[in-house]
């Protein structure tokens, strides 16, 4: 049997239906596959998230995964999932490629691939829980993968206050996805970036879209680079009116950017 849904339990080549899941517990605590197991309820299995046994649905027209076997609106199945397959596949590997450091290199690799001691999922950190966990040159990496939705402000802020570096892949624009093209999507191929950066250290930050043709003239009169007496945190929680009284505080760039003369 040809198994058409992947690793995220999406319809490899594009949508056609909600995600659904494809790895469940076993009786000794271990992942199991769908194609790794006996029908029905026989598989015995239970979710990752809410513990209910689960039935695998191994019919011959419909994709196989498990359901629940009594009506749940359980989802955190299909979102747990993810994290134990990017555990796996950066476990296998010994690693990924990290995110640059460098403050003007927003989306772009470390040049190395860097080794990780072997990653843990959904650990309970500052009251949050933890997509992945491992070890970085001594120090706890957290990653959290975006599949449908971002790590939370309130999320980004507890491990931040924990001097926590914090990294996050953007999964989504592989959902659906090979097997092997997710692999590789987590190891390195998927853009990634840091959230927060343990010793203080500010992120790197994604660039502001520009207007079609070419870069904001408004934007870049108006004073917009970040001064070098202001930390990139404190710049991105300043207002607008913050930023240009900070930059260009008696206004003269504002007034030339509006075609005035001084």
């Amino acid at each position: 049997m040809t198994r058409l849904l992947n690793p995220l339990g999406q319809l490899i080549g594009g949508p056609g239906h909600q995600p659904r899941v494809v790895v469940a517990r076993g009786e000794d605590g271990a992942e199991r596959w769908i194609d790794e197991v006996e029908r029905g309820l026989a598989c015995n299995c239970t979710c990752w998230e809410c513990n209910s046994r689960l039935v695998a649905r191994q019919g011959s027209v419909r994709e196989w995964s498990f359901a629940h076997q009594a009506d749940s609106d359980c989802a955190g199945g299909v979102e747990t999932q993810a994290h134990r397959y990017a555990k796996a596949v950066i476990n296998e590997a010994g690693g990924l490629y990290v995110a640059s450091v460098r403050p003007d290199a927003w989306g772009a690799l470390h040049p190395r691939f860097m080794q990780l001691a072997p990653v843990r999922t959904e650990e309970r950190i500052a009251g949050f829980r933890a997509d992945l966990v491992g070890s970085l040159k001594g120090h706890e990496l957290i990653i959290e993968v975006k599949v449908t939705h971002g790590c939370p402000a309130n999320k980004i802020r507890a491990y931040r206050d924990l001097n926590m570096s914090v990294l996050e892949i953007d999964l989504a624009p592989f959902r659906y996805a090979t097997a092997d093209d997710l692999r590789e999507a987590v190891l390195k191929r998927a853009t990634r970036y840091w959230l927060c950066l343990s010793g203080g250290r500010d992120v790197p930050r994604q660039p502001a879209p520009t207007k079609p043709g070419g870069i904001d003239q408004q934007r870049k009169l108006s004073g917009f680079a970040r001064p070098k007496n202001i930390s990139q945190r404190e710049w991105a929680e300043m207002s607008t009116l913050e930023k240009v009284t900070a930059v260009d505080p008696d206004g003269r760039l504002t007034i030339k950017s509006r075609g005035y003369r001084s």
